[in-house]
């Protein structure tokens, strides 16, 4: 029987999260599912491990990527490829899925055929998914409200949220394998521009995903701060430039940059301006470019380049007097609420 929802799980040196990740698949009260998981080069026992999965469970293919193009991007696109299912849902191969969340989503989906994707609750946890938080997001009627959220750097949701029609996944184009970090947001603000593409937010089913928080393992923690500064900064030009070139009407357009703004704001408070001292050519560089495409006006690139220049002193005089600490609380604070 073919199966209608495809699972597609990219796995990176994931041993001790597998076991537990598959097991909640195994789970599901909704029978009708596969799984294509996605070796992208692990050195542990990882694709050994999956291969004997899928050597005594036919529902389970095994796709080694040896594309030369590595990152989760690239291995969930290369899952596209292999996925026969009417539907797809990305799982990371350290999250986890309630029982009856496929039943939930396909149901969703099958009652209004006309939706291109869903998108349902979640909850968090660190290590025992019994201790978990709701992650609570209000429903909005239009799509807009969703669209500057993911801009002002607030996702609303993340790739385990969703339920795809496939035939719109492969339509818009999958991930953007440039992207290393912020892959999920990237595509969520790619979809919310395209108008013919419908949705619904289901925030009143219960929450059916569980997604690992503060696991910042070994693999990541050599590029963790690298890739959270340089995929931002690599995001916000992106969008920038289609928002301005798009059909948005004028009104919406403007809100939509305005919280882009905000976005701007939030990668310099919460992601920059801490670490400024390493990364003040990439940070320069952004500058340029946002001189250069007018996307600042002069004195937002002044009041930028200042933040900067202070947070990246090492002047004993700065530090004394916590004039840092004076601008963020009455400057940064205000601008991001």
């Amino acid at each position: 029987m073919k199966p209608i929802v495809s699972i597609i799980i990219p796995v990176y040196n994931r041993l001790s999260y597998l076991p537990a990740t598959f097991e909640s698949v195994f789970n599901q009260t909704y029978a009708q599912w596969e799984i294509v998981a996605v070796d992208d080069g692990s050195t542990d026992a990882s694709y050994d491990w999956l291969i004997s999965k899928a050597n005594f469970d036919k529902r389970i293919s095994v796709v080694k990527n040896d594309s030369g193009i590595k990152g989760p991007s690239a291995a969930r696109n290369l899952g596209l490829k292999y996925a026969i299912g009417e539907y797809v849902v990305f799982l990371d191969s350290d999250d986890l899925l309630e029982p009856f969340c496929l039943m939930q989503r396909v149901n969703a989906m099958q009652d209004y055929q006309y939706l291109s994707y869903s998108i349902f609750g979640q909850k968090t946890f660190s290590t025992q998914p019994s201790i978990y938080n709701l992650v609570k997001t209000e429903k909005y009627a239009d799509r807009f409200s969703y669209l500057n959220m993911f801009l002002r750097n607030e996702n609303p949701w993340n790739t385990i949220s969703i339920i795809w029609r496939k035939s719109t996944i492969d339509k818009i184009g999958g991930f953007d394998e440039q992207f290393l970090v912020m892959e999920d947001p990237e595509l969520h603000t790619r979809s919310l521009l395209i108008n013919d593409l419908k949705f619904m937010f289901f925030t009143e089913f219960p929450a059916d995903s569980l997604y690992r928080i503060g696991n910042i393992d070994g693999e990541k923690k050599i590029s963790f701060y690298s890739d959270s500064i340089l995929y931002r900064i690599l995001y916000y030009q992106k969008f920038f430039t289609i928002i301005k070139f798009s059909q948005l009407p004028n009104y919406q357009k403007r809100l939509a940059l305005n919280n882009w703004l905000i976005g701007i704001w939030n990668l310099f408070a919460y992601f920059l301006l801490a670490r400024a001292s390493d990364y003040l050519n990439e940070t320069r560089t952004f500058l340029d470019w946002a001189k250069k495409n007018n996307a600042l006006n002069s004195m937002q690139l002044f009041k930028a380049k200042l933040l900067i220049k202070i947070w990246s002193s090492k002047s004993l005089i700065i530090r004394i007097s916590r004039i840092r600490g004076f601008i963020y609380v009455f400057y940064l604070k205000k601008i991001l609420r």
